[in-house]
């Protein structure tokens, strides 16, 4: 039995929990934060004014990232169209999310298990973290306003950043071996 949405508490632990990640996973397509926290706004606030019909899915982390990417997916094209209107000719870059869609669900799957990996961060790490690459702060900024040394941000930075490229290798290992699985499997039943 799935929870409703109708549950204010609810909602709201959901939307502290996966906002940050959300933002992180659509600023890495986006490349322009406000861009990327308005899409994840748009989103929380289109689940609630859903709220009577939908429930809660099972995982509301794969449905939440799904959601997000097709929200950028529409943002980046409705963006694509209006630069074409502008400018009267067509842009030559036009994302066309069919043609590189197993690529884009990789790369899916590595952003939502990176932003996963950035939220395990210590709760400092993160906030320095998030601090540098998600807001653009300089280390003597961050320092400033954590209240501490601009050595501790970067070791700080530094471990993140060593514990994020361990677990990026480990998944593209990972993402390896099932497919390397899927062709021998196919070939020996099919």
């Amino acid at each position: 039995m799935h929870e409703s949405w109708t549950d204010k508490q609810r909602y709201e632990q959901l939307f502290r929990d996966h906002y940050q990640p959300l933002c992180l996973f659509a600023y890495s397509y986006l490349k322009d934060m406000d861009a990327a926290k308005d899409v994840v706004q748009d989103f929380f606030f289109r689940c609630w004014g859903k709220r009577e019909s939908l429930s809660t899915p099972d995982s509301f982390e794969k449905y939440a990232f799904r959601a997000i990417r097709n929200s950028v997916i529409n943002y980046q094209q409705s963006i694509a169209t209006r630069n074409r209107h502008n400018t009267q000719s067509a842009a030559p870059d036009i994302y066309d999310p069919q043609s590189e869609e197993s690529v884009l669900q990789k790369e899916d799957q590595l952003k939502a298990a990176l932003l996963l990996a950035i939220q395990g961060l210590p709760e400092q790490r993160r906030k320095i973290f998030l601090l540098s690459n998600g807001e653009g702060y300089k280390y003597s900024e961050i320092a400033d306003q954590l209240n501490i040394s601009i050595n501790t941000v970067k070791t700080q930075l530094r471990k993140a950043y060593e514990t994020l490229r361990q677990e990026r290798e480990r998944l593209e290992k990972l993402l390896i071996s099932l497919v390397v699985f899927k062709i021998f499997y196919t070939s020996l039943f099919f």
